[in-house]
Order: structure tokens, then sequence, then C-alpha cells
């Protein structure tokens, strides 16, 4: 996993894009949507977010304005990556999925 510094473009709670810019693993910096989601399993979709996507954990936004985030960064072949609990265990805050 890697990490993106994301900023949003309104509080968190009611942000709907955020801007990520990677600090580990390089992609190129992009605007993604944000998404609030209760708690579970998730398969993130290339066809659905071409670029990615941020998901918050519903009630549990990050409590920095921009904050350093995990993200799951994808190959360039990728056109889907499923998320479940294990996978978000280091994600309370939130994470990010970038498609290359």
């Amino acid at each position: 996993m890697s990490t993106a510094l994301c900023t949003p473009n309104a509080a968190w709670s009611q942000a709907t894009q955020a801007g990520l810019k990677p600090i580990e693993t390089p992609f190129s910096q992009r605007t993604v949507p944000v998404e609030h989601r209760a708690p579970g399993t998730y398969t993130v979709t290339r066809a659905a977010y071409p670029l990615g996507v941020v998901l918050i954990p519903s009630g549990s936004d990050p409590s920095a304005s921009p904050a350093v985030l995990p993200a799951f960064v994808t190959g360039t072949d990728s056109q889907a990556l499923t998320l479940d609990p294990a996978d978000l265990q280091d994600c309370s805050r939130g994470g990010g999925v970038v498609f290359l």
C-alpha cells in the first residue's frame, strides 16, 4: 500500500472530489471523486472510476485537510479492485484507490 496527500474540495464531511498527490508510489497527480460509505466489502471498477476514488468511512472523516491517506495503486491492466474490511483496517479515516 502507498500513501497520497489528499486535498478535498470542501470539508471532508461535504467533499465530493479530492486532489491526490503521490507520496511514495509514482502516479500522476489527479482529481477523483470522494464517497462516504458504510463499512463493508466494495469492488471499485476502472469503468466507474477511471482515475480512482477516495473512500471515507461514514462518520470517520480525516481530522486534517489536506490529509495523508493510504492509497491502493493498481497496475495498468487492472480493471477492478475489491476491498474488504481486512484490507481497510489501516484506513480508519479513509483511503484511495488509484488506477494507473
